[in-house]
């Protein structure tokens, strides 16, 4: 046992409450929110480090295909390149028989899983008449040269960091280069993206949709809170968190509430489990308070839904329902009828 005492979380939660403080709510006036959000966006993307000068060639390449005998759903092994000397290994689904163009996805993973994750899911989305991307992230999966994730992530994150990357920076550019990839293929429609994460892969999800315009539909599982009530509830109990969790200098500009912010009014949904510890519900709840008046002022409220459960941390039952109808809504125009 530790001297808590002396350890600095006291500090820090205080400085946090500090810069917290100065954060206003997000303007009622429309003007006023894209202007603070432009400002926003400029900081932003400084905290999120340096991306790539050029991009690559992707230079993809398919390694195995195989058919599932169950579903009619193929499955192809495929490796891209990122940037230079950064090759993404991952798996691609879609079915056997479609017509025309299939809307695509971009599934993440949640912290230290990898593209073998989900098994029922990518296959169902492919089964529907997704065009399904599963990459492995960094640091995870066959993305990583030691035993386990955390390890990976605390011998390399201080090396790029010095190099001006960050892990949230260096992941969004790699969901961008994702993209990329997606719109390469000749299956896919290229007006209709989607990105779909759970929990880690959540806020790479809503990281991705805030820079790139080209995502068109997104779904965040088990991934949504505050940095406020991350910092001055979740620390506290925690005995780690995946460093990618924080974006370096960010509580200077904002918080996570202004990046889902900048998302709007294309489609967001956002689903949290109460059994989570790692997501306080106070900082959900902010979240959402704040968002409804932001698609509200678009004159899109019907792009902004919410829904908290008592649950498991996956993308399965009542959560994986919710996302099949909201990519069906917002990426084929499936229309639901309410009881």
């Amino acid at each position: 046992m530790g001297y808590p005492e002396y350890s600095i979380l006291k500090s820090l939660q205080e400085e946090a409450k500090r810069l917290i403080g100065k954060r206003e709510p997000l303007p009622d006036d429309l003007l006023k929110l894209k202007k603070r959000l432009k400002n926003f966006k400029k900081n932003y993307l400084k905290c999120l480090g340096r991306f790539p000068e050029e991009k690559e060639p992707l230079n993809p390449k398919i390694e195995q295909k195989i058919i599932f005998d169950d579903t009619r759903v193929f499955q192809e092994r495929v490796v891209y390149n990122s940037e230079k000397f950064v090759k993404v290994p991952a798996h691609v689904y879609y079915p056997e028989k479609f017509e025309g163009k299939l809307p695509g996805i971009l599934l993440l993973q949640g912290w230290d899983l990898s593209k073998w994750a989900f098994p029922f899911l990518k296959t169902k989305l492919a089964q529907l008449g997704y065009f399904v991307l599963f990459p492995d992230n960094r640091f995870s999966g066959e993305r990583r040269k030691l035993s386990s994730g955390m390890e990976e992530q605390f011998s390399m994150v201080p090396v790029a960091e010095c190099l001006g990357k960050t892990f949230m920076g260096m992941n969004t550019y790699d969901n961008i280069r994702a993209i990329d990839y997606l719109l390469s293929r000749k299956e896919v429609d290229k007006e209709k993206i989607g990105v779909v994460g759970l929990c880690w892969g959540g806020m790479m999800a809503y990281n991705l949709a805030a820079i790139d315009k080209r995502v068109k539909c997104v779904v965040c599982v088990n991934s949504n809170s505050t940095y406020e009530a991350l910092i001055l509830e979740h620390l506290i109990y925690s005995h780690h968190s995946c460093l990618g969790t924080f974006i370096p200098d960010l509580l200077l500009y904002g918080d996570t509430i202004d990046i889902y912010a900048l998302i709007a009014p294309r489609p967001l949904l956002l689903m949290n489990n109460s059994n989570d510890d790692w997501f306080p519900v106070s900082g959900y709840l902010k979240i959402c308070s704040e968002l409804e008046k932001v698609y509200k002022l678009y004159g899109k409220s019907e792009n902004f839904k919410h829904f908290i459960s008592s649950n498991i941390h996956d993308i399965s039952g009542i959560y994986e329902e919710k996302t099949m109808e909201w990519l069906n809504v917002h990426l084929k125009g499936i229309k639901y009828k309410r009881s």
